[in-house]
């Protein structure tokens, strides 16, 4: 996977992040394009903002799951010595989502 930070270029649709040049140099490349057909603006920007956002959950449910949390008869379990670090990815997740939701 491409790693992050991802952006979303001006025209709203196009979602980008860093590559090398073959001679090293560093640039900004194409992920992904949200502006099909049978799309509205809105819907293809919020795409874009959530696609933008990928590298971030995925580091999110990484840290999630090296804190040692699991889920036990549908509660969340996690362990005193990871606590500290485990509440804030939660709430770090909690905010995206808002912010995903928002871009909706």
């Amino acid at each position: 996977m491409t790693p992050g930070p991802w952006s979303v270029l001006s025209n709203g649709v196009c979602v980008v992040g860093p590559c090398e040049r073959p001679q090293g140099e560093p640039q900004t490349a194409g992920i992904a394009h949200c502006g099909m057909q049978l799309r509205s603006e809105a819907e293809a920007r919020a795409n874009a903002q959530a696609i933008r956002q990928l590298p971030r959950v995925l580091e999110l449910l990484e840290l999630l799951f090296e804190r040692d949390c699991r889920v036990y008869a549908h509660e969340l379990t996690i362990p005193m010595r990871t606590h500290a670090d485990a509440v804030k990815a939660l709430y770090s997740a909690r905010a995206l989502l808002v912010d995903l939701r928002g871009a909706a």
